[in-house]
């Protein structure tokens, strides 16, 4: 298992104690929803592949508050070194999961407005 970046290491730390997702938390998720070993293992952390050659083209959104923000900037970087396009939008006031949270936080219309306007330009 991967150490955790400077983000995850923050949430461990207790700086963003008002919020629940932890790198522990993830750590959880990861032994006990990924098949270690599986084929397609990788898919859980793309970071973690051995080659991102031929790799798509990425728009990598991560979230303020979010113990893997890190991880998301560390792959779009990985990409473009690789020569593939990527863009990286980090949403600072946003925690993790933010998409599905539209009930509860006002800022992620916007936020899922400009993700799907970035991706239907891509896409055409």
């Amino acid at each position: 298992m991967r150490r955790p970046r400077r983000s995850g290491r923050q949430r461990a730390a207790g700086r963003w104690t008002d919020r629940p997702l932890t790198f522990e938390v993830m750590r959880w998720f990861e032994a006990n929803l990924a098949v270690g070993g599986h084929a397609d293992a990788h898919r859980l952390s793309p970071l973690d592949a051995a080659d991102v050659t031929g790799a798509p083209p990425a728009l990598v959104v991560t979230a303020g508050y979010d113990c893997l923000k890190d991880e998301g900037l560390a792959y779009a970087e990985r990409l473009r070194a690789a020569g593939i396009a990527a863009e990286h939008v980090e949403y600072a006031a946003l925690p993790h999961d933010f998409f599905i949270m539209a009930d509860v936080s006002p800022a992620v219309i916007p936020a899922a407005r400009a993700t799907a306007a970035a991706l239907r330009a891509r896409i055409g």
